[in-house]
């Protein structure tokens, strides 16, 4: 009889005999570590955009600086460079929390934590003045989902799993609209691919371990009056990424034929390198 190794099954399912809280953590020590990651964040993120981006896309993309691409790329939301950010953001993150995971240890696990929410107000400062609806409730959403749970039992290891399906899952989406911008692929291929990374890692592991995260709290001794808020932030951030997946499963499989403006910034790359042959 085939059995599923139990590390396997701890990753689909995080439920442990023996629970790690990962609070109550004091809020002076919560507050000097998020400052702490903050200025780190803000720093590496400005350095990065601003000098090693562009190197980056050069290397990969010899047409993208002769071309002035990033002038073009004033009718997206966010330039390549930002979205190199997210890809080493995201990737950094989702290994740190298996890190955490691994290391069995929940201090570890807040450090990376304050740093996901510390990446949320760089990128709303980056985005300031052309931030949608969406974003701004994710930007929001999120650290609240992040600091209440400084102050929960949950066992840690339930929200590094959380949190590396979520960044996993925005590294992949990072790279996949790169990819639309530049790369050779089908885009509706792109778009595939992207919907069943996002099944697993944005739909089936948030909602299971909201549900585990649930129970932790429905257990406690007495409600704090934080709860409800935060129940609000979790139902919100399982909304919006079961509405980004419908979009990715729209574009993939609903309406392959509509066409973006993103995903035409390669047929604009070909177009220019056609006229100067």
């Amino acid at each position: 009889r085939c059995r599923i190794p139990v590390c396997m099954w701890r990753v689909l399912v995080p439920v442990f005999d023996e629970a790690i809280a990962f609070g109550p953590w004091p809020w002076q020590h919560v507050v000097r570590i998020l400052l702490e990651c903050v200025v780190v964040c803000f720093g590496f993120g400005v350095v990065f955009t601003k000098y090693g981006a562009p190197r980056v896309m050069a290397a990969f993309f010899p047409k993208w600086r002769e071309l002035h691409l990033d002038a073009d790329e004033k009718e997206n939301k966010r330039s390549s460079s930002s979205l190199l950010f997210i890809v080493a953001h995201n990737g950094s993150v989702a290994i740190a929390a298996l890190l955490a995971w691994f290391l069995q240890s929940p201090d570890l696990a807040l450090r990376v934590f304050c740093f996901e929410i510390a990446y949320e107000v760089f990128d709303t400062y980056h985005l300031w003045g052309q931030i949608d609806a969406e974003t701004a409730l994710h930007h929001i959403a999120s650290p609240m989902c992040i600091l209440f749970s400084t102050m929960t039992t949950v066992d840690f290891r339930v929200l590094c799993h959380l949190m590396f399906a979520i960044d996993a899952s925005g590294c992949a989406l990072a790279i996949g609209k790169l990819m639309l911008r530049y790369g050779t692929l089908p885009r509706v291929k792109i778009y595939k691919v992207l919907f069943w990374v996002y099944v697993p890692t944005r739909i089936y592991a948030p909602f299971l371990d909201t549900v585990l995260i649930c129970h932790n709290l429905f257990y406690m001794a007495e409600w704090p009056e934080w709860l409800r808020a935060y129940l609000w932030a979790m139902v919100m951030m399982d909304g919006l990424n079961t509405y980004f997946c419908y979009a990715l499963m729209s574009r993939a499989y609903l309406r392959p034929a509509v066409v973006l403006p993103e995903d035409q910034t390669w047929g604009r790359i070909l177009d220019a390198e056609a006229r100067q042959a």
